[in-house]
C-alpha cells in the first residue's frame, strides 16, 4: 500500500460541491420551516388542515403531524 496519489483539481471541486450540498439542504430545512409556520398560522386561524394539504400538495395526514409538531402558544389572558 503506498502512498495515496494526490489528483490536481478535485479537492477543491470537492469542496465546492460539498459546500453546495449543504446549502442547499440549509435552505430546504429553512423553507418548510417557514411553511410549516404558514400551515400552522392558518389552521389556528380557522383555515381547513383537508385546504391546507390541497394547497401545498401534501397529504391530510402530513398537516396533522406539522399540527401536532408546532409549540403551543401558550399567552395568558
Amino acid at each position: 500500500m503506498g502512498k495515496p496519489v494526490q489528483i490536481e483539481g478535485y479537492g477543491p471541486r470537492l469542496k465546492q460541491a460539498g459546500q453546495y450540498v449543504r446549502d442547499c439542504r440549509t435552505l430546504y430545512v429553512n423553507s418548510l420551516k417557514a411553511r410549516n409556520q404558514v400551515i400552522v398560522e392558518a389552521v389556528d386561524n380557522g383555515y381547513a388542515g383537508h385546504q391546507a394539504a390541497r394547497d401545498v400538495e401534501v397529504k391530510q395526514p402530513h398537516i396533522v403531524r406539522i399540527l401536532s409538531q408546532s409549540e403551543p402558544d401558550l399567552r395568558l389572558e
